[in-house]
């Protein structure tokens, strides 16, 4: 099944009240990143982008490129192009830098990091469909992922070997849209920590640092996301960007 769930029920999640809807703000350059903040930008990747192939060719590295070739789908390529286009400019904009002298270091499990010009902004992505978010922090590790709220898994088969015994428990409880929901908040909420640390989700039942929070929130109405963080401000402290050329 592939229904989209747009509205948020009236189940509420494990914890707390439902996810906020994120409201965007353009911009064209980041304003300052202080100490303890967390800003978010959301990247329209499907938007049309002139001169898309040759702007990244002359921005993006080779291994960024060679990825970006193994996409045979021209749609998923335009999505990969543009989403790490827009990253490498706005984080460019933190940095005082043009968005080709940004090199990353990778990984095993294959989350990038800088480590030129500098390595005190923190960052992480997350693409799904044709939405792509852009998590930043100074001097703290983040982890961001996003989901499309769809109909199209067995969410209790990927629950029971993916998630604790009480995040199955409580899914068992649960039918239609809440089930929906809780399903993609906790199924987030795991990739958002592994995305911090980079420990991938192979590694998602080893430990993590303490004092990780975890905040969810509605970037559109039909998608959630999660951040992981430590010293984490609420969502409706974050501020929330909408990248435009």
């Amino acid at each position: 099944m592939s229904a989209f769930i747009p509205a948020i029920p009236s189940t509420p999640l494990p914890g707390g009240a439902d996810p906020p809807l994120l409201h965007w703000r353009p911009a064209e350059r980041p304003p300052a990143l202080d100490d303890g903040a967390l800003h978010l930008w959301r990247i329209d990747a499907d938007t049309a982008c002139m001169d898309l192939e040759a702007r990244c060719q002359q921005t993006l590295s080779t291994a960024e490129l060679q990825r970006a070739a193994r996409l045979r789908l021209s749609d998923l390529r335009q999505r990969f192009l543009c989403s790490h286009l827009a990253s490498r400019r706005i984080l460019g904009a933190y940095l005082d830098c043009a968005p080709q002298a940004i090199y990353f270091a990778y990984s095993e499990t294959g989350k990038p990091r800088l480590c030129a010009p500098d390595g005190w902004l923190e960052f992480n992505l997350s693409t799904t469909a044709d939405l792509t978010l852009l998590a930043v922090r100074r001097h703290e590790p983040v982890g961001v992922d996003a989901e499309i709220l769809r109909q199209r898994i067995d969410p209790l088969a990927i629950a029971q070997r993916m998630f604790s015994a009480a995040e199955v428990e409580h899914l068992s409880r649960l039918q239609g849209p809440a089930l929906w929901l809780a399903f993609y908040a906790a199924w987030t909420t795991l990739e958002a920590r592994v995305k911090r640390d980079g420990r991938g989700l192979a590694g998602h039942r080893q430990p993590e640092a303490a004092n990780v929070r975890v905040a969810l929130a509605r970037p559109r109405a039909d998608a959630i996301c999660a951040i992981a963080s430590r010293c984490l401000p609420p969502p409706q402290a974050w501020l929330t960007w909408r990248w435009q050329e």
